[in-house]
């Protein structure tokens, strides 16, 4: 079942061979030993490698760095606020205006178009950052120019413009606030709009509410931004010479993501389930339950954007071993995230 993915995955490689160098990928044997990440840290599942090695590629680290004893301090500081019920909403983004309107869009079937483009001309702010989105590479499948909302609507139809809509929202937030974070905020931001479309994909096979799902598959790229921010503001407030050492950016994503995840879910009011499937996200038992569009979609955009940077990083036995959701979904969401990351 898997044999004519595997093939398809591995054949597309688009990064330059002088990438590859930069870590040696895991050999064959893999399928037989205990996983390792680049500390030697053994036992790792499969899922998790593919998460360590994305961590070393947002960070430009080699995951063979040493914690110092600032970094140690500035981890326990920061795990301590991170950890507790409530994540200091000064820090989260405020909830977008417009995002009331976006969920009603997502949860009305019967929504005509005539009702979806009065909604969103409502909104001057985002009818301007949604045409700009419609003509990006990401979503512009014609050499004209998209200039109207209800052409929008025409030629992407009503699951297109409600992702086109999320995505429109996410993006001021996915902005680099310095040229220190200017590389980690491009690589997240990347990031969100194939995790999204590869969570999209997924969900719409297992028969759940694809949009929501798109949705849903932004919210983890913008909380690893968010820990990155707070980090680095962390080290700032120390010296203004200090960057942020990435085992401890490492750490604070291992940690904490989902927290953050939960917190703009609640902070934003959508709507329970939201909160309740972030949640889930943070046991490990659920986070390995078969048939997960969210936890799949996660692993499998990693992989992809690792095999795009970095030639044959992720090999397809130690993907396939890490994935759980049906071959036939899997196919369909790496040829969606393919083609969007040939248009990044």
């Amino acid at each position: 079942m898997w044999s004519w993915w595997i093939e398809f995955f591995t054949a597309r490689h688009p990064a330059p061979e002088k990438s590859a160098s930069k870590r040696t990928p895991p050999t064959a044997s893999l399928d037989k030993a205990p996983l390792s990440n680049s500390t030697g840290q053994d036992n790792l599942s499969a899922r998790e490698w593919i998460s360590t090695e994305f961590y070393h590629y947002l960070l430009g680290a080699s995951g063979k760095e040493l914690e110092s004893a600032t970094g140690t301090q500035i981890y326990t500081r920061l795990s301590k606020t991170f950890v507790k019920p409530e994540v200091d909403t000064s820090q989260l983004p405020r909830m977008p205006a417009a995002l009331p309107m976006l969920i009603k869009m997502l949860n009305d079937d019967d929504a005509d178009a005539r009702s979806i483009t009065g909604a969103i001309l409502s909104d001057p702010n985002l009818t301007g950052k949604i045409l700009q989105v419609a003509n990006s590479p990401l979503f512009h499948i014609r050499p004209d120019p998209i200039e109207s909302i209800d052409q929008a609507i025409f030629i992407l139809g009503k699951d297109g413009i409600r992702n086109l809509v999320s995505t429109s929202l996410f993006s001021p937030m996915m902005m680099s606030k310095n040229k220190a974070q200017e590389a980690f905020t491009k690589k997240a931001w990347k990031w969100a709009l194939i995790n999204a479309s590869t969570a999209e994909t997924l969900a719409r096979h297992s028969n759940l509410n694809p949009s929501e799902y798109y949705l849903w598959g932004l919210f983890p790229p913008l909380a690893h931004l968010l820990i990155f921010q707070q980090t680095y503001a962390a080290y700032q407030k120390i010296s203004e010479k200090y960057q942020p050492e990435a085992i401890v950016v490492e750490k604070l994503l291992n940690g904490f993501v989902w927290h953050f995840c939960v917190q703009l879910a609640k902070n934003w009011k959508l709507p329970k389930q939201s909160a309740i499937t972030f949640a889930e996200m943070m046991h490990k038992d659920n986070y390995q339950r078969p048939h997960l569009p969210l936890a799949d979609a996660m692993t499998l955009s990693q992989a992809l954007i690792l095999n795009h940077e970095f030639r044959d990083r992720v090999p397809s036995h130690i993907l396939q071993e890490a994935l759980q959701s049906h071959d036939q979904a899997i196919g369909k969401a790496t040829k969606t995230a393919i083609d969007k990351l040939t248009a990044c």
